[in-house]
């Protein structure tokens, strides 16, 4: 696991004077106590499932580490369908995490509710969630988010299910959402959307991919549009695009001053006045895609693990 002892020596003396003390000749002589509290952050879920496999002392420590783990970023496309039980895996981070503020599950196809519910209602201190391609999850799986989670600032459930219960139920008990991603939910109302949005005044990065598609024609989405621009004067991230709109007025778009991307179809770009798009222009603000995800680090692939469980 750890191929260069020497690297972990210079970075974790910076850790406290207890380290420096003991000053260990070898990554095993540590306290449990500062594998825990210290060197735990600096060790990817590869390393620590890695090092469960060694011993059983090894695997007691992991699931103490565990404890305090702050972020999960887990993708599961690679899994194939002959593999071990892939839900073991989150059922272990359900019961052994407790702690984590980020949690970002890509491309789960099989995750289900009653998967999701254990790991969610054991972390109320989440304050980033992505469900990207988490195709199965509906309101039931992510009900804590809306009543337990209060320190919640990024809401990213693309192409999950939830009606407008859920998104009434957050509105009702969250109102500094930072970012939320709301594309592809095809069974929200407008008058929903719009109440959400009256609620969140931080929002800095809107995405509402695909939200019209299917929906009868006499939806307005210039409403929910005028309330982003009265309300989230922060705004600096919105993407519209997959709408067909033809309904974005020009003052939508000039009312979010600190906007730098602004992604819609082209269609609904020729709708816009010349002002507008000189506005657009002036400002250098981006109309084209550029990828926003509120991610940064390498996805733990669930593929790497399920021989060690």
């Amino acid at each position: 696991i750890f191929h260069n002892f020497a690297i972990f020596h210079k970075n974790l003396a910076m850790e406290g004077e207890y380290y420096n003390v003991i000053q260990p000749s070898n990554i095993l002589d540590l306290p449990e106590d500062f594998f825990i509290n210290h060197l735990a952050k600096y060790l990817s879920l590869k390393d620590l499932f890695t090092l469960r496999c060694c011993s059983q002392n090894c695997k007691d420590l992991v699931e103490r580490m565990f404890t305090v783990r702050r972020e999960v970023i887990i993708c599961g496309w690679k899994i194939s369908l002959g593999a071990a039980d892939p839900p073991n895996v989150i059922k272990f981070l359900a019961n052994a995490c407790r702690r984590l503020h980020r949690l970002y599950l890509l491309d789960i196809w099989w995750m289900k509710d009653d998967t999701l519910l254990p790991l969610l209602n054991n972390n109320p201190c989440l304050e980033v969630v992505d469900f990207l391609g988490c195709a199965d999850i509906t309101e039931k799986g992510l009900y804590p988010l809306s009543v337990q989670c209060k320190n919640l600032k990024s809401l990213m459930i693309e192409g999950s299910s939830c009606s407008d219960q859920f998104l009434d139920t957050i509105t009702l008990h969250n109102n500094h959402l930072v970012e939320v991603n709301l594309s592809c939910q095809l069974d929200l109302s407008p008058e929903s959307v719009n109440a959400f949005f009256e609620k969140q005044p931080h929002l800095k990065t809107i995405l509402l991919l695909g939200m019209k598609r299917g929906k009868p024609r006499g939806i307005n989405f210039k409403t929910i549009l005028g309330t982003i621009g009265d309300v989230c004067k922060d705004l600096e991230n919105l993407d519209i695009r997959r709408n067909l709109m033809n309904d974005v007025g020009d003052q939508d778009v000039l009312k979010c001053l600190k906007i730098r991307y602004l992604l819609i179809d082209n269609i609904t770009l020729n709708l816009l006045n010349g002002s507008t798009v000189e506005f657009l222009e002036s400002r250098n603000i981006i109309t084209k895609y550029k990828s926003i995800s509120g991610y940064e680090s390498h996805p733990f692939y669930l593929s790497e693990v399920l021989k060690r469980c």
